[in-house]
């Protein structure tokens, strides 16, 4: 149960529907196409440095803190996101927050997930339960991001409060149910779950 919450919750963020749908949303953003391109290359170059980031720091400071760390980074960067779309402003901030969302997936979730997933199922289940999950988080990345167009024509920001939302979830799931398995064995954690 604990996986399969950490990969729904790693599609829950909106991170595809932000790498996929980039430009259109800097152009509902009301930046003009040619700066919506540009923009989504420095969202580009955001997601490689800080996955760069996440892969130094997940054995040093550990699975759980880069989850909550991350789940906070996620709620600012998505309430940015909802407010700037609300309120009309199309400024820089809206790459900002953008590249904030891009950012808290690099380092935490998409770091933690494909690492996690295997470190806390035991070992009898492992190569099914990673199967498994990793269905659930696939399955999950093409409902959000075929969801993700007709939803923001609709509720336009309040999509993102909506995730703003589900990394409160998150947070508060990780805060009370997440082993730490930094510096653990396979059995360590088995015996332990």
């Amino acid at each position: 149960l604990l996986v399969f919450a950490l990969a729904a919750f790693n599609q829950l963020d909106g991170i595809n529907a932000i790498l996929y749908y980039v430009t259109d949303i800097f152009r509902m953003a009301g930046f003009a196409e040619a700066d919506a391109f540009r923009q989504s290359a420095v969202v580009g170059a955001v997601n490689l440095v800080f996955t760069i980031v996440g892969m130094a720091l997940i054995d040093r400071i550990g699975r759980r803190l880069l989850l909550l760390v991350g789940s906070f980074t996620f709620i600012a960067s998505h309430l940015l996101a909802a407010w700037v779309f609300l309120s009309g402003n199309t400024s820089w901030l809206a790459v900002l927050a953008a590249g904030g969302i891009v950012a808290s997936h690099a380092y935490s979730q998409g770091a933690v997930i494909w690492v996690a997933i295997n470190e806390l199922l035991p070992n009898a289940i492992r190569a099914a339960g990673s199967s498994a999950a990793c269905f659930v988080l696939w399955g999950l990345a093409i409902v959000v991001s075929t969801a993700f167009p007709p939803l923001i024509a609709a509720w336009g920001g309040w999509v993102f409060a909506g995730f703003a939302a589900m990394m409160v979830l998150q947070a508060l799931f990780v805060w009370l149910l997440m082993p730490e398995a930094k510096g653990r064995s396979l059995e360590e954690l088995e015996q332990r779950l």
